[in-house]
């Protein structure tokens, strides 16, 4: 229900009201696609699309740190509603287990995702794919919805280095990434939860092979601890009482 139609090619674009001028964005883009102009008040710039440029990545939406990138397509509030979606009740239930979300790239495992049910290849059913179009515009913010939300692991499959369709994109992605699981770790998840591998358009059977031993990865680790605890976890979990300050409250 959140899909917007496309009138023109998909590109990032500004919410001006909260750019705030950082630069990230533009430091981001590969393409030279950002500049900045004076905005509104005197000595504040802001952030400015180039769509002849744009390749449409995402790589700077997920980077900007005041949520005022976006982009058509994959906007952020698209792919949150896939999300709430798939992990309604999770919270309050222990079943289906596991729950497990798998972020696709459009251009190198999403294709392998294709192939693989071309294929008939045998996997276990028990994940759901969101596609993006890198795997650099995986927000953060997203993997700790979802967590927060009950899902019992995250997998992110990005194209193998050099054979990214926006020339570095799965670097990007690998080096966020690293950062988010020690967040993840801190915050009382088991980091085994949250996983980051890469296969390339032309391999279904490394996507199977992926995704079926993450699903028995996360099988043998148990439920997301935000599911359904019992009387003794909620005196005893600093997850359960701290579960109001995993997501902002922005992206609830």
């Amino acid at each position: 229900r959140q899909l917007m139609p496309l009138v023109r090619p998909p590109s990032a674009f500004v919410n001006e009201d909260l750019c705030s001028g950082c630069g990230i964005c533009e430091s981001t883009c590969r393409q030279n696609a950002i500049y900045f102009t004076e905005g509104k008040n005197a000595g504040r710039r802001i952030a400015q699309i180039d769509r002849a440029k744009c390749l449409a990545c995402g790589a700077c939406v997920s980077a900007c740190p005041s949520a005022a990138m976006d982009m058509e397509g994959f906007s952020n509030e698209e792919i949150r509603a896939e999300i709430d979606a798939f992990s309604r009740d999770l919270e309050t239930s222990r079943e289906p287990f596991p729950a497990i979300l798998v972020f696709t790239c459009n251009w190198c495992s999403y294709p392998a995702a294709d192939l693989a049910g071309l294929k008939r290849l045998q996997m276990e059913p028990k994940f759901r794919i969101i596609r993006t179009p890198c795997s650099a515009r995986v927000d953060p913010e997203w993997v700790l919805r979802a967590m927060s939300r009950g899902v019992d692991g995250v997998l992110v499959l990005g194209g193998k280095e050099g054979q990214c369709h926006f020339r570095g994109g799965n670097v990007r992605t690998r080096n966020r990434m690293i950062l988010l699981a020690r967040l993840l770790e801190q915050m009382g998840f088991d980091p085994a939860r949250f996983h980051v591998d890469w296969v390339n358009s032309d391999e279904p059977e490394v996507f199977r092979d992926i995704v079926n031993a993450f699903v028995a990865k996360v099988e043998e680790i148990g439920p997301n601890p935000i599911r359904a605890p019992t009387e003794e976890e909620r005196f005893t979990s600093a997850l359960y009482h701290g579960r109001d300050h995993i997501v902002h409250p922005a992206y609830r």
